[in-house]
């Protein structure tokens, strides 16, 4: 997004607040890197990296608290010390707000930040308003950004910008505007003479050198390697592991990002949703929520939108427990059922329902529907069970339809058994029957269940097919739950804005 675009972005209202609140309450703080990216973290579209005071620790949790944000825990291979995570929820846009909040200063090469510079005091005394909020004077950032974009220029982005195979490694190209970005408010001379005020540790020459070659527009790798070797052995001691106990640390936490970390979860979970566990989890547990509702109500629609507020920043997973997605097993039952039943239809028309060779193949079919009934059942069950377990591994799990076996639709059973007890399809059926309300009954409960609600009406303008079916479903949701603590019951005639805001809101609450 250009500088110009991010400009015409209208801040969230509860950001502001933030900023308000930590004001008030007198924290010292700052913006303290990618002062060109404000707009945008205003308006919820990125992180806002906030150094804090540690002292004040405890206050900025309760001054955040208050406003509603919770903690989230980072994926153990983005986890910092005294690095802390935040999300909170603009109910108005529907975004989350990330705040990357810093006690202490880490940084340095991707994946490992592997070097903690005592130098908050002096950044939080020497701030500017910057697009409303406080940020480091541009003398003191630009230095921050130099030793940032030198600890990051590795022996691999070296040898793709020496050697000619067509990918450069080179210097981010936000890294460059956002020099240009920060020299256009200052001088190097002056950052000069800041570094050498207060940031002693820094070599003067090296932060001179790498911005005088950035703003000339010459960036010779070789040059930018030697900046970097020069700043690396002026800040040995500041060094949080030494360069042997650090190849494991890459090593792991490459391999934990890599594709190959999801092989192990197994593919019954990438049965919607293709997740990574890379995105953060609520410090205080996962949730596993499911939505129901009448057909045309919205739930996919619904759980697509959560999907997209929560996953920007959270380990989210959609699971469908209705039919019409099934397993291999499930949909080969589903083929095999209705082979059987057009058979055995076929066989009657031709022989006559009395024949023995169609009876024989009514059985047929009726043991064909039951085993179907059973792998449906057991599909459910498989992705029920998968989403409490995420749950309970921190997951925001979004269920789309669940099987309510004590929610009677006409003479069913809501997304629940249907095979019948008493049946002339021999023991072999009722044996199928009780093993399809076997599987049912140990599917937990939902922890949480979003109700959407529609007058049979309304439904049946929305889904013109099967409208006694509609009926019945939406007088059995009308009775359901009123004052239950574990239901959302949310008017799904309302404007599909107004439904989401609700339905958005009463998960957060929920985390």
């Amino acid at each position: 997004m250009s500088a110009a675009a991010s400009r015409r972005l209208d801040p969230l209202e509860t950001v502001l607040r933030v900023f308000d609140a930590l004001d008030g309450a007198g924290i010292r703080h700052c913006h303290w890197k990618s002062s060109a990216s404000i707009p945008e973290a205003l308006a919820g579209r990125t992180d806002l990296d906030l150094l804090v005071d540690h002292s004040r620790a405890a206050d900025f949790a309760a001054t955040v608290g208050a406003l509603g944000f919770k903690r989230f825990i980072s994926h153990p291979s983005r986890q910092l010390p005294g690095v802390e995570d935040w999300l909170g929820l603009d109910p108005a846009s529907r975004r989350l707000i990330h705040l990357h909040v810093y006690y202490e200063l880490v940084l340095g090469e991707e994946l490992v930040k592997n070097h903690r510079l005592p130098v908050e005091d002096v950044l939080l005394a020497n701030t500017v308003l910057h697009h409303g909020i406080r940020v480091p004077r541009p003398e003191l950032e630009l230095a921050i950004l130099t030793v940032r974009a030198l600890l990051k220029y590795r022996e691999d982005a070296f040898l793709r910008d020496l050697l000619p195979f067509g990918h450069r490694g080179g210097l981010p190209a936000a890294i460059v505007e956002e020099v240009h970005e920060l020299l256009g408010r200052t001088t190097v001379e002056a950052v000069r003479g800041t570094v050498e005020r207060h940031l002693s540790m820094l070599p003067a020459a090296v932060i001179v050198g790498f911005l005088g070659a950035v703003s000339s527009g010459r960036i010779e790798p070789r040059r930018v390697r030697a900046l970097r070797r020069e700043l690396e052995l002026a800040l040995r001691p500041y060094r949080r592991r030494g360069e042997l106990a650090l190849l494991p640390v890459r090593a792991r936490t490459a391999l934990s990002r890599s594709r190959f970390a999801r092989f192990g979860r197994g593919a019954a979970e990438r049965v919607q949703h293709r997740p990574s566990g890379r995105r953060k989890r609520p410090a205080a547990g996962g949730r596993a929520i499911a939505v129901i509702g009448v057909d045309g109500a919205g739930k996919s629609t619904i759980v697509a939108e959560l999907v997209n507020t929560f996953g920007w920043r959270v380990n989210v997973m959609t699971l469908y427990l209705g039919s019409a997605r099934p397993g291999a097993l499930a949909a080969a039952s589903q083929t095999s059922a209705r082979g059987a039943r057009r058979l055995s239809a076929w066989l009657q028309r031709r022989l006559g329902a009395q024949s023995r060779v169609s009876r024989i193949a009514a059985r047929a079919s009726e043991v064909s529907a039951g085993v179907r009934a059973v792998a449906e059942a057991r599909d459910r069950e498989r992705r029920a069970i998968l989403g409490r377990r995420l749950a309970s591994d921190g997951w925001l799990v979004f269920f789309d339809r669940y099987p309510m076996p004590a929610l009677r639709v006409g003479a069913r059973r809501m997304d629940a058994w249907r095979l019948p007890l008493t049946t002339d399809g021999g023991w072999l059926s009722r044996r199928l029957a009780q093993r399809e309300r076997a599987i049912y009954r140990r599917i937990p409960a939902p922890e949480t269940l979003v109700v959407l609600r529609l007058d049979p009406q309304a439904a049946r303008l929305r889904k013109s097919r099967v409208p006694e079916a509609l009926d019945l479903k939406a007088t059995a949701l009308a009775g359901l739950g009123d004052g239950d603590a574990t239901m959302v019951i949310v008017d799904a005639s309302a404007p599909l804005d107004e439904v989401l805001r609700h339905v958005t809101s009463a998960v957060w609450d929920r985390l």
